[in-house]
């Protein structure tokens, strides 16, 4: 009569076999008699190893395991509904039309102070070209066209976009003609004048020319 399995067990503990169920070949043939052979090999047959079992457990317990990916059933599928992207339509066109504005008025505002330096920029070269080559030099402007250059001088130089010459006065009279000069001369001084330089918003900035020192300056 063969033993109950928990005293096969115990023997085949006893005789080096783990109690993790992990039965080889070898140890089932060697041990005890016929009978125990049969009931240890039946145990091993019925018991998985323990790393097998645990897994099969967790994988009951976790749907995709298996798969190293989360189970599609168990997952809330993301997304927005039409509600919430109106919702967000809506306040990204209120953030802009607040933007915007001031977005528009600040990139004008350094359209005309750039026009504004650079006309300053003319003319101070044109007071060092005087100086350094002992001869009347003269800075020419085209209000119609926003243009300017110094005369005899290769390069011409344009307002920014949306900035133009709004008024000018050189050597105390109102500039009626649509096209006027600044002199410089060979001792440092020049024709007094004062340019307005403005821009569509109604922004203006004046470069003025002091006559004793030929500086051009400009001025908010």
């Amino acid at each position: 009569m063969s033993a109950p399995p928990s005293t096969i067990r115990c023997q085949g503990a006893q005789r080096g076999v783990p109690r993790s169920g992990l039965w080889s070949e070898a140890e089932i043939a060697s041990s005890g008699t016929g009978s125990e052979r049969a009931e240890v090999a039946s145990v091993a047959e019925r018991k998985p190893p323990a790393s097998t079992w645990h897994r099969k457990a967790y994988e009951e317990k976790s749907p995709g395991f298996s798969t190293g990916l989360p189970s599609v059933s168990r997952c809330r599928q993301g997304g927005f509904t039409l509600l919430e992207l109106i919702v967000v339509l809506v306040l990204a066109g209120l953030v802009a039309a607040l933007v915007a504005p001031s977005f528009s008025g600040t990139l004008e505002s350094a359209r005309l102070r750039s026009g504004a330096a650079e006309v300053r920029s003319v003319l101070t070269l044109a007071r060092t070209l005087a100086a350094s080559g002992s001869k009347v030099r003269a800075v020419s402007f085209d209000v119609e066209k926003g243009e300017f250059a110094v005369l005899g001088e290769a390069r011409r130089y344009l307002l920014p976009e949306g900035v133009r010459i709004e008024s000018a006065r050189v050597g105390g009279a109102v500039v009626e003609e649509e096209t006027f000069r600044v002199r410089f001369f060979p001792d440092g001084s020049a024709e007094e004048a004062e340019i307005v330089v403005s821009s569509a918003s109604g922004g203006g900035i004046r470069v003025t020319v002091e006559p004793l020192t030929g500086i051009a300056e400009a001025m908010s």
